[in-house]
């Protein structure tokens, strides 16, 4: 008997079924194992996963461990006088139905943790942070209630005392809450798929977000930045062009971190985003040019520093700057109310300046479509998070469309 996998559709771009077939002379079945895997990942002659598929190991062993139990059970049927298929296709397929049902059977934090190797391949470094974050808080969790996660607890209790514990534990804001709960659910539905979960629950999972205040800077005070003579303090001279580099291009600071001198050409930015793998082309103003050329001139790339070391930089930067006027900051975390007035400068972080650039070229009378095409965003519901539009410029734009 011949006994090998194959994928059922090779040329598929998203994952397909691995099948076991099994021949004897001219009759041949053919089994599903419950297992998926992108056609980019398999080896076909060698009837495996290839390296570099994030799971070769576990998948080769699952796969290796039922096919030796199918050629042992065939061998104890032949033993016993039977050589057809059509009377071994019952005992192969309890086999196949019992290795899946065994190998389903996963624990929760360990499909987790499969989950996790899974998205290192396809996710940015950053994203799969914020998962591993979650489970952080999951374990946690589990610790404080002193029980054990399983598939069969998530349900809408669950949900309920897991926030909780965010709220009063980790004390974390609602929208943050908002957002880890997404994540969540995109692991849950990722065991869903793989029949690790079969709870629905976590469909219904949702907590409400509350719409924040967001800081940008004006026109004057980002010119204030950018003009700012710091020529005796030059490691936040750095600092700030690389800042106002992401303010004259909206750009997510991972990426201008990543910006090398060949991705310029003339004066547009050929970017392959970190975060999305979306390929964009930015068409640099005078003032990211200006930025530029102050270092790539040199056959430097721009000097940045890490994401923390920038952000307590920038709060000197705008204290430096003249950019004190007090902005108030209002979270809620449950029902509590979370206020804080403090001078703008204080509130300054690298997200400020993609936030900046949509806000101002907004302000200056650009298309939001355009904005939204140089800065990358897909939908215009995320785009509004980004921009601060005050009423006097609502105010400016109606009496400029509708004056006599």
């Amino acid at each position: 008997m011949n006994i090998r996998y194959y994928i059922d559709k090779p040329n598929a771009t998203n994952e397909t079924a691995i099948y076991l077939f099994v021949r004897n002379g001219k009759k041949k079945l053919k089994f599903n194992t419950g297992r998926k895997i992108h056609p980019k990942y398999w080896d076909i002659s060698e009837q495996e996963p290839k390296k570099g598929y994030p799971s070769r190991t576990k998948l080769n062993v699952y796969l290796t461990n039922l096919k030796t139990d199918v050629i042992n059970a065939i061998e104890d049927l032949v033993q016993k006088g039977i050589t057809t298929l059509e009377e071994a296709k019952d005992k192969i397929a309890t086999i196949v139905a019992g290795k899946d049902l065994q190998e389903t059977k996963v624990d929760f934090l360990q499909a987790y943790d499969q989950f996790l190797d899974v998205y290192k391949a396809t996710r940015s470094e950053a994203t799969v942070k914020k998962y591993k974050t979650i489970k952080n808080h999951l374990e946690s969790f589990a610790a404080h209630k002193r029980t054990k996660l399983s598939f069969e607890t998530i349900d809408a209790a669950f949900q309920e005392n897991f926030v909780a514990y965010l709220v009063h534990q980790a004390k974390l804001t609602n929208n943050t809450i908002a957002r880890k709960l997404k994540f969540l659910k995109t692991f849950l539905h990722w065991a869903t798929e793989r029949g690790y979960n079969a709870k629905s629950d976590y469909r219904k999972f949702k907590q409400k977000e509350e719409k924040v205040d967001i800081v940008t800077l004006s026109y004057d005070e980002l010119m204030s930045l950018y003009n700012l003579d710091l020529t005796e303090k030059p490691k936040l001279e750095r600092v700030r062009d690389v800042f106002c580099f992401g303010c004259f291009t909206g750009q997510r600071f991972s990426d201008i971190a990543a910006l090398q001198p060949e991705h310029i050409k003339g004066d547009k930015w050929h970017l392959h985003t970190q975060k999305t793998k979306d390929i964009l082309s930015i068409p640099l103003n005078v003032f990211a040019l200006e930025i530029l050329e102050k270092y790539t001139s040199k056959g430097k790339k721009l000097p940045a520093v890490s994401n923390q070391k920038t952000n307590e930089y920038l709060k000197e930067l705008g204290k430096l700057a003249g950019i004190k006027d007090l902005k108030t900051h209002v979270r809620y975390q449950g029902a509590k109310r979370i206020q804080k007035t403090r001078p703008k400068y204080k509130f300054l972080g690298t997200h400020t300046a993609r936030r900046t650039f949509c806000t101002i070229s907004l302000k200056k009378g650009m298309l939001p479509e355009i904005v939204m095409k140089i800065s990358g965003h897909k939908d215009y519901r995320t785009f509004r998070r980004y921009i601060d539009l005050d009423n006097n410029v609502v105010d400016i734009a109606m009496n400029s469309a509708w004056s006599k």
